[in-house]
């Protein structure tokens, strides 16, 4: 009877998981941040656009709690008045841009140990904007299958490598840093977020 009990507990343990979302049923904003703030040992992400102020505020407080971030974006990233790049990069966050001929479009989160103590792939539609989250009509899946979470980070590191990624480089006039004691009323954050792009 014991041993029927361990084989149920560690299948139980090691179970692999698949989590699906859409944004008809599901705040995706809320559910990578959620994603995030459990984070306890590293984030990897590849990202084709990134505006989105609440995903910021989440990965500074994590790369606080010592959480090892590596933010990889497209040169579309770097557009706009409303990105978020520099002000992530005022935290010390490693950020990387891909100056490929085409565009770098991936966007997903490769988490070292989130839910259950386990490696996971966020990955789907979604890019952390305010149009993302609040009009368009967007998907998600979370993966922790191993060897799905292993080729996700292989083609992390590909890119990471490739010879037309560059260190981003902050300019000379200073970004806004993202105050993260604060959250900001719905009525003032609608005129501080992203417009959606076309």
């Amino acid at each position: 009877m014991k041993c029927w009990y361990v084989c149920v507990v560690l299948c139980t343990i090691y179970a692999q998981a698949v989590d699906v979302h859409f944004t008809s049923s599901t705040k995706l904003r809320n559910e990578l941040c959620r994603y995030i703030d459990r984070e306890q040992k590293s984030i990897n992400a590849a990202l084709y656009c990134f505006t989105d102020v609440h995903v910021a505020r989440s990965l500074v407080r994590a790369h606080k709690r010592g959480v090892s971030i590596t933010l990889l974006v497209c040169k579309t990233a770097l557009e706009g008045e409303w990105t978020k790049v520099p002000d992530i990069a005022t935290y010390d966050i490693p950020v990387l841009v891909y100056y490929g001929d085409g565009i770098m479009h991936h966007k997903f989160f490769i988490f070292g140990s989130n839910d259950r103590h386990k490696s996971c792939v966020w990955t789907g539609s979604y890019n952390p904007t305010h149009a993302a989250t609040s009009k368009n009509c967007e998907n998600v899946i979370i993966e922790d299958d191993i060897k799905v979470v292993h080729a996700y980070e292989r083609e992390f590191k590909r890119l990471c490598r490739h010879k037309n990624t560059k260190q981003y480089r902050q300019k000379v006039v200073q970004a806004s840093r993202i105050d993260t004691s604060f959250v900001i009323p719905r009525e003032i954050e609608g005129r501080l977020l992203m417009r959606p792009a076309a």
